[in-house]
């Protein structure tokens, strides 16, 4: 009866191998693509070094060719000269070979000797170049034929670099071939060592956990089995199910921990998942000609995006408790704040049959806060007037001023409604007042305690009026201090 225990080991060790191959995976790729970058710049520097040096004497040679007969181009002095030169100059830096291009993409020069009189002025590479931008990949080779002699089993980062000279005109491509295997070393090992230092992490913290489910397991059956025995002891076994249910409170509290920590590990893949998602969906590099394929990605970057707000939010509920959220504030108006999110708004409350409006005073003056988070809480509190209004009803955005110079901003709707224990629900977090399995509406329930801690941080406050079965009205308070305040 009880597999708590395997189904926790089994459903752990796939997750956690999961986590830490993706976190893996783009740290080095992030790793590799920093040192093409870096590698890129260097020969872009080493190229310019070039043509302030000793290019001039061969410039004219190189612009001049359009005889493509490699045996001819081999035979010419310039072409000894070329290698002398270039030889002499690449002596002491990572660059193995070097190919020089004329601007119709014939091989004027190459380390190789072979390679000379080839054309590439199909070469992706040679045509990014040749527009201005350096194009570099990395790439691996069993063997190399370098200025020194035939290498074996090297790591090269490929870069074409535009050559301009002194009338700031392009006279030649480079390709140069930088050998960069100890640094994919290096970048392996360091690989190596996140890889040992995640699975020693998630190793400590399975175990923990692993102890426990074992526990809790244990538990369990003890109890199943007592209960199953003696029916007489329930009153005493009511005793250790509420120690049971402290547990489960704190590891609930565990869990919000983890998630706020781990939110900001997942964030940097679900960023990378959505920008390729998009980059494919948009067919930036080519047409998809599978129908289905196009269909699954629309899927995988709207699951992104959701996935990725509501990280979003665990990440700013836990900034508001730490005091770390920084607030970005200038002077803006209320009603163009207002009147941006009902438009947001708007096709969900049509889909709905939710009449929404707003009728605030025009001479309303500015307040000092942070745009964003002001129309965060607005559409929070709006998305939540409109999702708990049935078909037929109505939410309004009102404003007044206070006496004491406070400015009010009131979003009141004529749905389902609260008492107050479901008041209290819902202002918790993850507290949600429809929380059964088959509860009709979705939420993770952080938008309130999300909305209310904005509002605190601008020294606001929140006020929720609400009765069941008449709907609710939620007032923002902005304080004097931000009213009619001007930025310095």
């Amino acid at each position: 009866m009880f597999k708590l225990l395997r189904y926790f080991s089994i459903t752990s060790f796939i997750a956690v191998a999961a986590v830490i191959f993706v976190l893996v995976s783009v740290y080095r790729q992030s790793e590799v693509d920093q040192l093409i970058k870096l590698t890129e710049n260097q020969n872009v520097v080493l190229t310019q070094a070039l043509s302030n040096s000793f290019w001039s004497q061969f410039s004219a040679y190189v612009t001049s060719i359009r005889d493509v007969d490699g045996d001819r181009l081999r035979a010419r002095a310039e072409t000894q000269e070329i290698h002398q030169s270039l030889e002499t100059w690449s002596r002491g830096l990572p660059i193995l070979k070097i190919k020089v291009f004329n601007l119709d993409g014939i091989t004027i020069f190459s380390s190789q000797a072979s390679q000379i009189g080839e054309s590439s002025s199909g070469n992706l590479g040679f045509q990014q170049a040749l527009r201005g931008t350096p194009a570099s990949t990395l790439v691996h080779r069993d063997s190399v034929s370098a200025f020194s002699g035939e290498l074996l089993a090297r790591d090269l980062v490929e870069s074409y670099v535009v050559l301009v000279g002194p009338n700031g005109k392009a006279e030649a491509v480079f390709e140069l071939y930088t050998d960069v295997t100890e640094q994919l070393l290096l970048i392996e090992s360091a690989v190596q060592r996140v890889v040992l230092g995640l699975v020693i992490a998630f190793g400590l913290l399975y175990g923990a956990l692993f102890m426990i489910v074992k526990r809790a397991d244990r538990i369990l059956k003890q109890q199943y089995q007592t209960l199953k025995d003696n029916s007489d002891s329930i009153r005493e076994k009511n005793n250790e199910l509420e120690q049971l249910r402290e547990m489960a409170q704190e590891a609930s509290r565990a869990k919000s921990e983890l998630m706020a920590n781990m939110s900001h590990e997942l964030r940097t893949p679900l960023n990378a998942i959505i920008g390729f998602s998009s980059t494919i969906k948009e067919e930036v590099f080519g047409p998809i000609c599978n129908d289905k394929y196009k269909e699954y990605l629309g899927d995988i970057y709207s699951s992104g995006q959701h996935l990725l707000g509501l990280i979003n939010d665990i990440l700013d509920v836990s900034a508001i408790e730490a005091g770390a959220l920084e607030l970005h504030e200038e002077n803006v108006r209320p009603s163009d704040i207002v009147e941006e999110s009902v438009r947001i708004i708007m096709p969900r409350a049509n889909s709905g049959e939710v009449k929404v409006t707003s009728a605030l005073d025009p001479d309303v003056p500015q307040i000092y806060v942070d745009q964003r988070r002001v129309r965060q809480v607005i559409l929070n509190l709006l998305s939540n007037a409109v999702k708990f209004t049935p078909e037929g009803g109505e939410v309004a955005v009102t404003s007044m001023m206070n006496d004491d110079g406070s400015l009010a901003l009131t979003v009141s709707d004529t749905g389902v409604g609260m008492d107050e224990d479901e008041i209290m629900v819902a202002l918790s977090k993850f507290g949600q007042v429809d929380s059964g399995l088959d509860r009709k509406h979705e939420g993770t329930g952080l938008g309130l305690p999300l909305t209310r801690g904005l509002m605190e941080l601008h020294g606001g406050t929140l006020e929720v009026n609400s009765a069941k079965g008449r709907g609710t009205r939620i007032t923002m308070v902005f304080p004097k201090e931000r009213v009619a305040r001007n930025a310095n």
